[in-house]
């Protein structure tokens, strides 16, 4: 029981780095296409460094790798307690942490040593950074979201049919 734990919270983990490499990819995606300039790497290593150069992007990518990585368990934990996974409820769960990280860009600029002196303060859904950005960050949030769902669900399926032979008499 306890290594089919590990191996939900294991993949967990591995998955929700996979979900925020692949945000990332996307952003940068939408940041050479012209359709935003928010840069999440950027934006987080220079809450680190206190500067802007390669260095910092790449402390910031990992952080984010690492943020991914703990959403992960936190989705995982939410479906073992629900008792099953799903895209679609991965989905779901990509809205709400899009909710969550909004109201944290909204107060940034009380946390970010660099707003609004050297960045500007993104603001609620990351609004200031514009219309495509608010979307933009909601539809890569849905992806993660869809990732940790889909990947989590034979896992989470197989978990509870083992837990519910340990659990089952057997008076024959």
């Amino acid at each position: 029981m306890v290594t089919q734990t590990k191996s939900v919270y294991g993949r967990a983990f591995a998955y929700g780095v996979l979900g925020a490499f692949i945000m990332t990819v996307l952003l940068v995606l939408m940041r050479w296409s012209g359709l935003t300039q928010f840069n999440i790497s950027m934006f987080l290593g220079s809450m680190l460094t206190l500067e802007f150069n390669p260095s910092t992007w790449v402390a910031g990518f990992i952080w984010h790798l690492l943020n991914g990585g703990i959403f992960g368990l936190i989705y995982a934990a939410i479906f073992k307690g629900i008792g099953s996974a799903s895209s679609g409820r991965g989905t779901m769960l990509g809205f709400v942490h899009w909710l969550v990280f909004s109201a944290v860009l909204a107060f940034s600029a009380d946390i970010h040593p660099l707003i609004p002196s050297e960045l500007p303060e993104p603001g609620f859904f990351a609004i200031n950074y514009g219309a495509i950005t608010a979307v933009g960050t909601l539809a890569l949030h849905l992806v993660f979201g869809y990732v940790i769902g889909n990947s989590l669900e034979g896992v989470i399926a197989r978990n509870r049919k083992i837990k519910r032979s340990y659990t089952r008499k057997s008076y024959a």
